[in-house]
């Protein structure tokens, strides 16, 4: 089955949010949607940037009693495009919500 939700750790959330244009959160507040068709079309942008290509890893990192998980060379590349087939099958009418 294709997956019908996107989940990713802040930091990688944050990330996509930059790659899509989308003003990032403020004060917590993780709520917001757009038209799937937008998002469709953010997630055709940005795979289509420059930045796409300077997908790197990411290494992990302790500070202090907080430790935040590395990721992998094209892990965001991968959740666009995972983001994309999402948006795609919503269709015109869909809506992508993020919480």
């Amino acid at each position: 089955a294709r997956p019908t939700a996107l989940n990713v750790n802040q930091r990688n959330a944050l990330e996509i949010f930059e790659r899509l244009s989308i003003e990032a959160p403020k004060d917590g507040d993780w709520f917001g949607s757009l038209p799937a068709y937008e998002v469709a079309e953010r997630c055709r942008d940005a795979l289509r940037s420059i930045d796409a290509l300077l997908d790197v890893g990411l290494e992990s990192r302790s500070l202090g009693r907080v430790i935040e998980v590395g990721r992998a060379a094209g892990f965001i590349n991968e959740r666009l495009r995972e983001l994309l087939d999402i948006a795609t099958r919503a269709g015109e009418r869909g809506t992508i919500d993020w919480a």
